[in-house]
């Protein structure tokens, strides 16, 4: 086991949440990406089990050889889509669901060398093309059927990108249109936008000396970004290294930031948009903060409108949720104490002192319940009402290696679960 009490704070770049897409968030029958179309990980499926049998829910099958690595799966059709470093290289996969093999496998770049294993990217799938950002920052379109690189790029190299911490790139790339758009996260690249079909440069945010703040940190973060109409104008969203940006998605212009929410280890979990409204929190004593986005004349203001201190609600990773106007997620460092918070007031609703389970949490909303996934590997069907928390089921999968950090899919009536170099599958349709 592998173990690092920081690197929890860091596990994904993955991770929260509501934007714009052309489909829902469950599509129909596929995840297209981290999260969910709209990144909210809010899923439209119906027809599931109100409650698990002990033991869990019956597995369907199992396949070993997706190498080490946290990347959870994108899936449309037959095809679904995942990461992970095998030898010296880091591969994307690309799986059938009729029969659970491997059809294809592609080298993006070097394995992660820091002895955490593997990448955190979940390949976006757009019409027949997926992208992928691997831990040292290359970027590549592939085509999903044959895992052929259609074209590549490396932040590093042709941006100057860098993290604002040791660990490594873990952004999944966004598609929005015709551009795929990703976060270099220095000065004179903050955001980069490239022509989704040729990797030609779009347009470059440019943050033009701004002093975003003493908080955080220069470089990217460990979050992706989030796709909204924020005070008129499409906008993309990001919890970069030095806190929450929001950048034009015509001109790449910075619109505006906040620096509240940042530190200066890992800003990991997703945006959740609110209307014109921002929610953003991270762990390492930093909090959260709702900033509510309003257009002055030609310029953009973020205001803000209320915080919660690290020990009230300090997302570390796993994301959270907004459902009728209440914030969902597992509070703590490490930790994943189920929440309720208000938006409108950031008033605490209700917090359970004591996790039903170990580390940090995962969330995933399907069928009007919450599938949650302990960094213990328990996996928790459950309540949450502005009212308070309700366990209904828990299972623990048959495989438990290291930390459960990749998030749960559920997809036409099925639970992914990937764990390291196995990926799981159950039934939970009634």
């Amino acid at each position: 086991m592998r173990r690092s009490f920081i690197w929890t704070g860091m596990l994904f770049a993955a991770t929260l949440v509501f934007g714009l897409s052309t489909a829902n968030a469950s599509e129909g029958g596929k995840w297209s990406g981290i999260r969910g179309a709209d990144r909210d990980a809010i899923s439209t499926e119906t027809g599931l089990l109100p409650s698990w049998p002990e033991g869990g829910p019956t597995k369907q099958w199992s396949l070993e050889g997706i190498g080490t690595g946290y990347s959870s799966v994108s899936i449309e059709g037959d095809w679904l889509y995942t990461m992970g470093d095998i030898g010296d290289d880091q591969m994307v996969f690309g799986i059938s669901l009729a029969n659970q093999k491997i059809v294809w496998k592609t080298k993006i770049g070097p394995k992660h060398e820091d002895g955490y294993g593997g990448p955190r990217c979940v390949p976006t799938i757009d019409g027949n093309a997926i992208y992928v950002e691997g831990t040292e920052g290359d970027i590549a379109c592939l085509n999903r059927e044959t895992g052929k690189i259609v074209w590549s790029l490396n932040m590093p190299n042709d941006f100057g990108g860098k993290m604002m911490s040791g660990w490594k790139f873990s952004e999944s790339p966004t598609v929005d249109g015709n551009l795929c758009v990703f976060t270099p996260g220095v000065e004179k690249a903050l955001m980069v936008a490239v022509d989704k079909k040729t990797g030609k440069t779009v347009w470059v945010c440019d943050a033009g000396g701004v002093n975003f703040g003493e908080k955080g940190g220069d470089g990217a973060g460990y979050s992706s970004i989030v796709v909204a109409k924020l005070a008129g104008t499409r906008q993309y969203v990001q919890f970069f290294g030095r806190g929450l940006i929001g950048v034009n998605a015509k001109t790449g212009k910075l619109l505006w930031f906040n620096n509240t929410a940042a530190n200066g280890v890992a800003n990991i979990s997703f945006p959740v948009i609110d209307g014109n409204r921002v929610f953003g929190s991270a762990a390492y004593n930093s909090g959260s903060v709702m900033v509510e986005i309003a257009k002055n004349g030609a310029n953009f203001e973020a205001k803000e409108l209320w915080t919660l201190g690290a020990r009230d609600y300090s997302n570390h990773h796993g994301g959270s949720i907004l459902i009728d106007g209440v914030i969902y997620g597992g509070d703590g460092q490490n930790k994943g104490n189920p929440t309720a918070i208000d938006a409108a007031t950031g008033k605490l609703l209700w917090k359970e002192r004591r996790a039903p389970a170990n580390g940090s949490s995962c969330y995933l909303y399907a069928n009007g319940r919450f599938y949650i996934r302990f960094q213990d590997h328990t996996m928790m069907l459950a309540e949450l009402t502005p009212d308070g928390f309700k366990e209904v089921s828990r299972f623990t999968p048959e495989f438990t290696d290291n930390e459960a950090w990749a998030y749960p899919v559920i997809v036409k009536g099925k639970l992914y679960l990937r764990t390291e170099n196995v990926l799981e599958c159950y039934d939970i349709a009634q």
